[in-house]
């Protein structure tokens, strides 16, 4: 009967909303973004979280759309603070009072999960209380079938062409029900904690009072500041009072789209661990300019792989390789389809090409150079080649791209790719320089080697120009440099032969222990390898197996 009285409701405030928006030009400009904003938050539920997604994609509505939308992340009406009690002892499986000596009646936010509310524990520490929304859960699985309907009708009728409502659909209610697991919430947002706190980067996660958590509760350090979507109304209103107040405070627009877009790139290039929805209403600056966190109901991490690719796209979107990107990209959606691809790579880097000089471009719009200009494009290019990204990158592209429209607001005069650039180089340098401690031993050039075949860009860089450049200047040059060829074939050789040397020394050094004699160079040599002996030998033999390849394309009649 709940499921059935509910969605009688929505239906009939479908019907109101799409009478009143079909005549809302009769009303002020605003009619159709204020009618809509009080469509879905009036549905509630689930609609509210497709508000909070629509209210940042500037690429599918009018920017009076989202900014009237953005009211959805924070102020909805609030529970009253009994039944949030009630939620919370429930959780705690005490009186709140056993832990807290104050609880304010009024909540910091009213979101569509949860919403917030100051606590003060008996020590005198002000503290955050997370609580889930009485009824939530079971309100947002009711809108999850109607959703999950419409979009197979939407599919069955073809009204969205080659988008897959179903697919984003099922991905939009699974990144939803994450948002219903608090103790897990609890657990990445203390990681990011962690994390931030041990960087060089101005950003900050709250610390979690792992005591005071349960399955709809989480009790956090409550951070106090500037709330970003104030600062960006006061630059967009041009509010020059509040703008001079705020950075006295060392709250500077231009410095903060810049913190933002290093944070970021620290979180996912250096740590393979974000918080994946950094929105306005998410971020909120401390005093001193420290770019705050909260809310870490979406937080998105990287496997080894996943990270690799995407250093070296952006490494090479930073140094405008466009091949180099084409190739990466195409590597993130592997195992690809047998098919034609030329169609593809002229579209994808006909993409890239422009978004390229739209960032360099003094002439190009602030939607021209977002993150959402090349993403949204590169989506629709894919979805039409009938490929698919992985879920954990389109994951990062979300991040990437919230957290852009804010930066392009805050910093219009960023150098993307001279930002990008730099701050890829400097990670570059940073992995290999690790390694290196004050004493320049044996034990020391072991880990040098180790993080140079761990290092993303120099271990791929390497592996790509062995591996694909080296057997083009045959290619390109077969009749001009023969006696240069031969010379580097034979070069190949010794090298091959030396990997070779290599491995079996440190096989018969540590995997022999027994047969040779310990007090022998060899066995000496093995030893001053470390734990890490077998890295070594795997990647001699891996070697001598790569340099047999490239000999072998050069001698062959493939060219």
């Amino acid at each position: 009967m709940r499921y059935i009285g509910h969605t009688l409701r929505v239906l009939g405030l479908s019907i109101i909303f799409a009478v009143g928006f079909l005549f809302r030009r009769l009303g002020p400009s605003d009619t159709g973004p204020r009618l809509l904003r009080w469509y879905l938050q009036t549905c509630g539920g689930a609609f509210i979280k497709v508000g909070q997604l629509l209210a940042m994609r500037y690429d599918l509505l009018p920017a009076t759309y989202c900014d009237a939308l953005t009211t959805l992340l924070d102020r909805l009406p609030a529970f009253p603070v009994a039944a949030i009690i009630q939620v919370l002892e429930a959780d705690l499986q005490v009186t709140w009072t056993a832990h807290f000596q104050e609880l304010d009646s009024q909540p910091l936010g009213s979101a569509s999960v949860a919403q917030v509310h100051r606590a003060v524990l008996y020590d005198g520490t002000p503290v955050a209380v997370k609580v889930m929304r009485p009824g939530v859960e079971r309100r947002f699985r009711i809108d999850f079938i109607n959703i999950r309907l419409a979009a197979r009708a939407l599919d069955l009728v073809g009204l969205l062409g080659s988008i897959e409502a179903a697919e984003l659909a099922e991905e939009f209610i699974r990144l939803t029900e994450q948002e219903f697991d608090f103790r897990r919430e609890a657990r990445y947002a203390q990681r990011l904690h962690e994390l931030m706190s041990q960087d060089e980067v101005n950003h900050y996660a709250p610390r979690i009072y792992f005591e005071l958590c349960g399955p709809h509760v989480i009790t956090m350090e409550l951070l106090e500041g500037v709330w970003l979507y104030e600062l960006l109304a006061a630059v967009k209103n041009d509010d020059q009072a509040r703008l001079l107040a705020w950075a006295e405070l060392g709250i500077i627009p231009e410095q903060v789209g810049r913190l933002i877009l290093r944070s970021v790139l620290t979180q996912c290039y250096r740590h393979r661990f974000f918080h994946a929805d950094p929105h306005a209403g998410n971020l909120i600056l401390l005093d001193g300019g420290t770019l705050g966190y909260i809310d870490f109901g979406l937080v998105g991490w990287l496997d080894e792989r996943a990270w690799e690719q995407q250093f070296r796209l952006y490494e090479n979107l930073a140094n405008a390789r466009l091949h180099a990107a084409y190739e990466t990209i195409l590597s993130t959606m592997e195992p690809l389809p047998v098919t034609n691809r030329s169609r593809f790579e002229m579209e994808l880097k006909a993409l890239l090409q422009d978004w390229i000089l739209a960032i360099n471009s003094n002439y190009a719009t602030t939607s021209e150079k977002s993150s959402a200009f090349f993403f949204f494009r590169l989506f629709d290019i894919v979805r039409r080649s009938h490929l698919t990204i992985p879920s954990g990158i389109m994951r990062l592209n979300r991040a990437l791209i919230i957290s852009d429209a804010a930066i392009l607001e805050l910093a219009p005069q960023l150098h993307r790719l001279a930002f990008l650039r730099e701050f890829f180089d400097n990670e570059a340098r940073r992995l290999r320089n690790a390694a290196i401690s004050d004493q320049f031993a044996s034990e020391t050039i072991n880990r040098v080697l180790v993080e140079f075949m761990r290092s993303p860009y120099a271990a791929w860089s390497l592996l790509d120009w062995a591996s694909r450049r080296v057997p083009n200047i045959w290619r390109d040059y077969r009749q001009q440099l023969t006696r240069s060829e031969r010379a580097f074939v034979v070069f190949l050789r010794y090298g091959r032969l030396a990997s070779l040397v290599l491995a079996l020394i440190v096989v018969l050094g540590k995997g022999l222990g027994e047969v040779v004699p310990p007090t022998s160079s060899v066995a000496q040599f093995a030893a001053s390898l470390g734990s890490s002996w077998w890295l070594i030998g795997l990647g001699s033999i891996g070697m001598s197996l790569l340099l047999g390849h490239i000999i072998a394309l050069f001698i062959s009649n493939d060219y």
